[in-house]
């Protein structure tokens, strides 16, 4: 169950801090200004998902730190990783929080795979960069150095 948090928290670490300034009271300023640049309906899927969250993340401060940390920096990869972290504990914690969070992040169409050395690609005909041992099965579609997608 272990790994399959970190994957959880991971994706939806990835998923939910480009809308964080939308979600939560810091960089109110900031989500006005692009906030018309998110199609509603990926807007909406992200409050839903947050709204579940959102309690556990007010327990603890921690959690609540790094949210707001990620609100104002939702690039920042040390923000996200603090999350990560404080995510993970929480979802740890609640089983059937784990399990709501992961149906609505499927629901969402987000995907996002852990490769290699922390790589992540995400979407479709993502590429993630750098070197990636395989050391057990692959599957879905799959391509190894881009050469099966064309535009």
């Amino acid at each position: 169950m272990d790994q399959e948090i970190a994957q959880l928290t991971q994706s939806l670490t990835a998923y939910l801090s480009p809308f964080l300034p939308y979600l939560v009271d810091a960089g109110k300023q900031a989500a006005e200004a692009a906030g018309k640049e998110i199609a509603g309906e990926a807007l909406a899927k992200a409050k839903t998902l947050w709204g579940k969250l959102a309690a556990a993340v007010r327990r603890r401060p921690a959690a609540a730190e790094a949210v707001d940390d990620v609100a104002r920096h939702p690039a920042d990869a040390d923000a996200q990783a603090a999350l990560r972290v404080q995510l993970r504990k929480i979802l740890s914690e609640d089983e059937d929080l784990a399990r709501t969070v992961a149906r609505l992040l499927a629901e969402t169409g987000h995907r996002a795979q852990v490769i290699g050395g922390g790589a992540v690609a995400q979407g479709p005909g993502a590429v993630a960069a750098g070197e990636v041992a395989v050391g057990r099965d692959l599957h879905g579609n799959v391509t190894i150095g881009g050469g099966g997608r064309k535009e």
